[in-house]
Order: C-alpha cells, then sequence, then structure tokens
C-alpha cells in the first residue's frame, strides 16, 4: 500500500496526459476536415470569380503571355482589331481594341457578325473596313509570339510579331500606318510594348521594309521580314 500511494501521483498524471492527447485529436480531427472544405469553396469562389480570359469571346487588352495564350487557343496567331479614329468609330464596335477568342472566332469576319450592329457584315464590307486603304476604319492583323527569337533593337529573347492587314500594292499600308497601329497596339498590350515587332507580310510590304526599317527603328519600331 505505501508503495502504491508513492505511485499514486504518477498514474494520475499519465491518465491526465492520454485524456489530454485525445481532446486535441479529436478537436485536430474536425477542424482539418473543415479547413479543406472551407479551402475547397474559397477556390471555387475564386474560379468563379476570375474567368480566365478563355471563357470569353474577346479581351479589350493584354497584360500578360497568359491572355495571349489563353485567347490564341492552340492557334500561333492571334487576331486584333483597333479603331483608328475614334472620331469615325464603326457602329456596334464594342472598344478601341479587341482581341478575340481564336477557339470562338477564327476569323475576323465572323468575329465581328456577333455584334448585333453588323451581324449582316458582308465580305466585301469586311474588305472595306479593315483592307482598303481608302475606306479602313479598323487596323487589323495578328499577333505571334516567338519566344526564342531577339528583338532585333533590344536583343532581349522573346518577341511579339504583328502584322496589319492592307490590299497588295505599294503604299496601302504606309510607314506612318505602321507606326499609328504600333503605338495602338502598344496601349492596348502595355506589358508587351516592348517586345512588339511589326512583321511585314506579302510583297508590297516587304518591299515597304527594305527602304523605311531604319526610320521605324528610329520611331521605336523594330520590324522582321515574313
Amino acid at each position: 500500500m505505501p508503495a502504491t500511494r508513492h505511485l499514486l501521483p504518477f498514474i494520475l498524471l499519465f491518465l491526465s496526459a492520454c485524456q489530454a492527447q485525445e481532446q486535441r485529436d479529436e478537436v485536430d480531427e474536425v477542424p482539418a476536415s473543415d479547413a479543406v472544405d472551407q479551402s475547397s469553396e474559397e477556390q471555387a469562389a475564386k474560379d468563379a470569380e476570375e474567368l480566365s480570359p478563355s471563357d470569353e469571346p474577346w479581351l479589350p487588352s493584354l497584360h500578360s503571355n497568359r491572355d495571349w495564350a489563353e485567347l490564341a487557343a492552340g492557334s500561333e496567331e492571334l487576331k486584333y482589331l483597333i479603331v483608328i479614329d475614334p472620331a469615325q468609330w464603326p457602329a456596334g464596335f464594342p472598344a478601341r481594341c479587341a482581341f478575340q477568342n481564336m477557339h470562338l472566332f477564327p476569323w475576323h469576319l465572323n468575329f465581328l457578325k456577333s455584334f448585333k450592329e453588323m451581324a449582316t457584315m458582308n465580305l466585301s464590307e469586311y474588305l472595306a473596313l479593315v483592307v482598303n486603304a481608302a475606306t479602313r476604319q479598323l487596323w487589323g492583323g495578328n499577333v505571334y509570339w516567338e519566344p526564342a527569337r531577339a528583338h532585333p533593337i533590344s536583343q532581349q529573347l522573346g518577341i511579339y510579331p504583328f502584322t496589319l492587314y492592307g490590299e497588295e500594292r505599294p503604299y496601302s499600308i504606309t510607314p506612318d500606318h505602321i507606326i499609328e497601329a504600333f503605338e495602338a497596339l502598344s496601349a492596348c498590350a502595355p506589358e508587351l510594348a516592348s517586345s512588339l515587332v511589326f512583321k511585314a507580310s506579302g510583297q508590297a510590304q516587304a518591299q515597304l521594309l527594305q527602304q523605311h526599317r531604319d526610320a521605324l527603328a528610329e520611331a521605336g519600331v523594330a520590324s522582321i521580314f515574313d
């Protein structure tokens, strides 16, 4: 009995420790499950609030390579349209710049026809709006991504070449047009602006670039040939 009396405090201490550990285990088990559920709910809410660009039919601006990639939707190009003169805004066009979702709209014409005011637009009307110099109201073209190609001026790797639609004849696109389109595109894709490079397409533009490439570079517009 005396020996048991000496051990009693230790026995009580041991039993108390075991009970405390059981309580801690119970407390740990329940919140852990709740935390997982809460985290899942918060992530789902966040995903619902932050739609990726690829969920949108178009975006008015680009802010990252991810924006470009998700709108390009596996294509090598991303099509853009930009209002040339806000005083001559085409009826129904939604913003100064529009970068279209290539999965939904692989062509400019079917993108433009998605707007109510342009739903009946035909090819001739599209050419007058975007391509023909005398009637053009929108700059149109493609933006590409070439991660392994060096910028012609800065020599930094990774460029976004852009094309500019025009008729296949001399001076349908001029150096001033290229500079204007570059500045407008840079304003709508500010984080990509330092990597934008004009890409000549077609014989008329290649000849133009041969004559004016240095002048374009002096104006801050880097360029490459197709």
